[in-house]
């Protein structure tokens, strides 16, 4: 099941249903010796489903949505997990679900947060939100995934606590690992009860997670996990992809549209995909800065990479320069190397993606 099967937002106090509603999502009848509090209302806000790392042949996971809370410093995301009853025992991994691939520090290039694979998009302020951390690379405060049994065919609780939210901020988004968005989950306030403490495994119906508010509210650099939101247009080709932010607008161009392989001479493709760069910036331009940024993947050395990213970012920006017809803009060309990834460069999709000119248009006034 994905996002588009979300639930309503109504409170699901009954016993039969709350049975009904997880024996339907994981296909099984419910296990009768799981002992589920009549007293526990279990909102579920939504759904998707959660591959284990990036192997299609591992089983997928489901997940739902219970509430995002507005606590004293910060906000609280509460979900379930649960493997379906036929999933082979060596194969529920409950922390690879969620754990980034292969990173675990807050401040990198391509991930952010221990568990960085959980987020908070909140749409009308254009801003990500990704988890509250102990230190600069210390643990998250969320649940420990690694506690929850190797079960089948039972949801577990688990927690994450992101900072702070605006006031204005009604509804968001959530993004858990590889699942598909669960859109428009309201805000609320307060913490979901009855709380219980526990150090191994919280099954759903017994109880919420204890947060510890005294660690939120200790929380290392809180604005270090708030992110502008970047809105990403690609063409088919993914040759030309548009990503806006609040104050910004870049055109990435494909360098291996632009160009042959380790070479810096722009081909006869690049001009139809410089030409549809520059009118994006003439559109919107009214005066300010266009740097022009060169970047490559990690294959060579980093010597290597940097002058071929500022030999490619010089030969666009000598194509580009006629192009632009509005008046008070200035050039600023540089090349960044391997150093700027936007995606992992253990794959060839992310090398691809990596190998980029970026044209970076800045208002004037921003």
């Amino acid at each position: 099941m994905t996002a588009s099967g979300r639930t309503t937002h109504r409170r699901l106090g009954a016993t039969s249903l709350l049975v009904a509603l997880i024996a339907g999502l994981l296909g099984v009848v419910a296990r009768p010796d799981v002992a589920v509090a009549e007293s526990v209302e279990i909102p579920v806000l939504g759904s998707t489903t959660i591959q284990q790392s990036r192997d299609a042949s591992r089983p997928r996971a489901i997940a739902l949505v219970h509430g995002v809370r507005r606590i004293q410093h910060g906000t609280v995301l509460y979900y379930s997990m649960g493997y379906p009853e036929n999933t082979p025992e060596g194969q529920i991994h409950f922390n690879s679900l969620l754990t980034p691939f292969g990173n675990r520090e807050r401040y990198s290039p391509w991930g952010v947060g221990t568990y960085a694979r959980q987020k908070l998009f909140d749409v009308t302020g254009r801003k990500v939100y990704t988890t509250l951390v102990t230190a600069r690379n210390g643990d998250a405060l969320s649940s420990d995934h690694d506690a929850a049994e190797d079960r089948a065919g039972v949801f577990f609780v688990f927690f994450v606590v992101f900072p702070e939210l605006p006031a204005t901020t009604t509804h968001v988004d959530v993004r858990l690992g590889d699942g598909d968005l669960v859109q428009d989950v309201p805000v609320e306030d307060g913490v979901l009860t009855p709380t219980v403490t526990a150090k191994g495994p919280i099954e759903l119906g017994t109880g919420w997670p204890t947060i510890d508010e005294q660690k939120v509210a200790a929380a290392y650099d809180p604005a270090g996990g708030i992110y502008p939101m970047t809105v990403a247009v690609s063409d088919l080709e993914q040759a030309v992809t548009t990503r806006e932010q609040t104050k910004s607008v870049s055109v990435d161009l494909s360098a291996d549209v632009l160009f042959a392989v380790d070479k810096a001479t722009l081909t006869a493709a690049a001009r139809a995909k410089l030409a549809e760069a520059a009118a994006t910036v003439n559109a919107r331009a009214m005066g300010g800065t266009l740097q022009i940024v060169g970047h490559t993947d990690n294959t060579g050395t980093t010597t290597h990479n940097l002058d071929l990213s500022k030999r490619r970012a010089q030969a666009v920006a000598d194509a580009l320069r006629p192009l632009i017809t509005v008046p008070g803009v200035t050039f600023s060309v540089s090349g960044r190397g391997e150093s700027e990834p936007v995606e992992d460069n253990r794959t060839a999709e992310g090398r691809r993606a990596n190998r980029r000119v970026s044209i970076v248009f800045t208002p004037k006034g921003s």
